[in-house]
């Protein structure tokens, strides 16, 4: 394996590692009960979660099949903008769907104007 040194021998850690384990790269967000009950919190995550999604649909809507890969994505946004206390993120979530819905549909329309399959290269 990369991490270890050649000719180390197996079950022993290298040198200077002491025997640690690489971290889990894992993010937890912790807020207290008053915090998860108002809404300017919700606002602030929802509009930093949005701008996330958005800039992620964007980089797959480059893809021919982008409409199957952000099918399921848009069913949970759907689902989560109906039952949003927000209304401010309720109208971002119905625009990030919306924008995204038409993507899908131009990449549909490209696809079936095409003569024959891409080349793979």
């Amino acid at each position: 394996k990369a991490h270890r040194k050649k000719g180390q021998p197996q079950g022993k850690p290298a040198k200077g590692f002491g025997g640690t384990r690489a971290p889990e790269v894992e993010v937890l967000l912790r807020f207290s009960e008053a915090q998860l009950n108002e809404v300017l919190t919700l606002e602030t995550i929802g509009n930093s979660l949005c701008f996330l999604l958005t800039d992620h649909l964007g980089l797959l809507s480059q893809s021919p099949a982008f409409p199957e890969v952000s099918a399921l994505v848009l069913l949970h946004l759907r689902r989560y903008s109906k039952h949003c206390r927000s209304e401010p993120l309720r109208r971002q979530l119905k625009t990030l769907v919306e924008k995204a819905e038409v993507s899908a549909d131009d990449i549909r329309a490209r696809r079936e104007q095409l003569a024959e399959a891409p080349s793979a290269k």
